[in-house]
């Protein structure tokens, strides 16, 4: 082990390790499985407000089941009355939200 400059602590990961979290595929399942363990309702969706995903939670109360039942589906294809998804969709901070990111 390389000698650390005296009151530097040595790196928790050197450049040259290789960890498995480096495969894209366990990095999205890791973050799905974080996001499932919150207790707190999220989800994402496209400019056009489509839906993109969710974590476990949200998709309870969307009536979908599971995370991955939700993608491709908008407000009107969830059970929300189609009132609030018409009042939702209407705020401005709706369109200003998603055309900014």
């Amino acid at each position: 082990m390389q000698s650390q400059p005296q009151g530097q602590s040595p790196p928790l990961i050197s450049s040259s390790s290789k960890l498995p979290l480096q495969d894209d595929m366990l990095q999205r399942q890791l973050l799905q499985l974080v996001m499932d363990n919150l207790p707190e309702c999220i989800f994402w969706k496209d400019i056009n407000g489509v839906y993109l995903g969710c974590n476990s939670k949200f998709a309870e109360i969307a009536g979908v089941g599971s995370p991955e039942n939700i993608v491709g589906k908008n407000d009107y294809e969830l059970p929300w009355k189609k009132k609030e998804t018409d009042f939702f969709r209407s705020r401005q901070w709706f369109r200003t939200c998603y055309t900014s990111i």
